[in-house]
């Protein structure tokens, strides 16, 4: 097996607005066939910096690819070298492979120290010839067994808390 990653990131603020932007292609071979991945992750978001609790909104837009066919040799189904839950919400019940997000996003700062952070990710498989992965990367519904597309949505409500800036 021999992978090679190429990724592009790009981010910044400018008047309100902050952006993060994330490119990831993967090729290789595996066995007889190629792997041929691909991952995308946005954030875009507005502070209202004189607003009481300086609330930011934000929308957030993951992609990841999924096989095309489980017959053909080669993969399409994106899949990370370190897996984790970057492209599924803070609870991270799904993994990064074969998935598509959206996700409003709020932030509102109660003090110095505390965020209140709430989201709803909604959530889709990319292609309808792939299954649902977990946050290993290992599958855990195959795509023969479905062929909705929606997967479900997930709603956190968490508060953040800093203690100082090494320990959130």
């Amino acid at each position: 097996r021999r992978v090679l990653f190429r990724s592009s990131r790009t981010w910044g603020a400018r008047w309100g607005w902050d952006y993060n932007y994330e490119l990831v292609f993967q090729l290789g071979k595996f066995g007889s066939g190629d792997i041929h991945g691909l991952g995308a992750a946005t954030d875009t978001g507005y502070t209202f910096t004189k607003a009481r609790f300086a609330p930011r909104a934000g929308f957030r837009f993951n992609v990841t690819s999924g096989d095309k066919d489980r017959t053909d040799p080669t993969s399409q189904t994106f899949s990370p070298l370190f897996p984790g839950t970057a492209y599924s919400g803070k609870i991270g019940l799904l993994g990064p492979s074969n998935l598509m997000d959206t996700t409003p996003t709020l932030r509102l700062r109660l003090n110095r120290r505390t965020y209140f952070l709430p989201e709803d990710s909604f959530f889709w498989r990319t292609s309808l010839n792939d299954g649902i992965y977990g946050p290993t990367g290992a599958l855990t519904r195959p795509g023969s067994l479905s062929r909705a597309r929606y997967v479900g949505n997930q709603l956190t409500l968490p508060l953040q808390y800093s203690v100082d800036r090494h320990l959130t």
